[in-house]
């Protein structure tokens, strides 16, 4: 369990630091001009790369790109899996119902980065910069109440062939 634990965060860090290059590189003047978001209206999830890694036999991992346009709602739901998130466009209202806690890093990307939780029952919003870990199974959902669209980037590791989501019941 130890070495499970360091790995999730080791992977998370990694990812928050690649997230924090492009964001730097990009500018992170909440402008959205030039966002990958432009032109989505309906929700979307864009797979951009998928393996299999030797170290975790029968397991698939994904870096996925999320985009919530501003309005949408997303149903609650569960994963068959464990899900690291980072978010660098928009605000997500972020709803726990059950089966876990979620871990939030505020300000992952920048020099303050301050841990919190989102237990059952509880609601949060979540905005550029801030980094998310949704443990297996956990009952959530998300809507965009802002004006300017959702976008995340995930990394999942998941058993091979599972969905992306499941719905659940609150």
């Amino acid at each position: 369990m130890r070495r499970l634990v360091s790995t999730k965060w080791l992977t998370l860090l990694v990812l928050v630091a690649l997230l924090s290059s492009a964001m730097v590189a990009c500018g992170d003047d909440n402008s959205n001009a030039n966002s990958v978001a432009d032109g989505i209206t309906t929700t979307t999830r864009q797979q951009i790369i998928d393996t299999h890694p030797p170290a975790a036999p029968g397991k698939d991992q994904q870096l996925i790109r999320v985009i919530i346009p501003k309005g949408a709602v997303l149903a609650p739901h569960t994963h068959a899996g464990s899900i690291l998130s980072i978010i660098t466009e928009g605000t997500l209202t972020y709803t726990v119902y059950r089966d876990g806690t979620a871990t939030l890093i505020h300000d992952a990307t920048g020099k303050n980065p301050q841990q919190d939780t989102i237990k059952p029952g509880e609601t949060k919003e979540i905005k550029p910069g801030d980094a998310l870990f949704e443990p297996q199974g956990i009952v959530h959902s998300g809507k965009n109440n802002g004006d300017v669209p959702i976008v995340i980037y995930q990394s999942a590791l998941m058993d091979d062939g599972a969905p992306p989501s499941s719905p659940a019941t609150p």
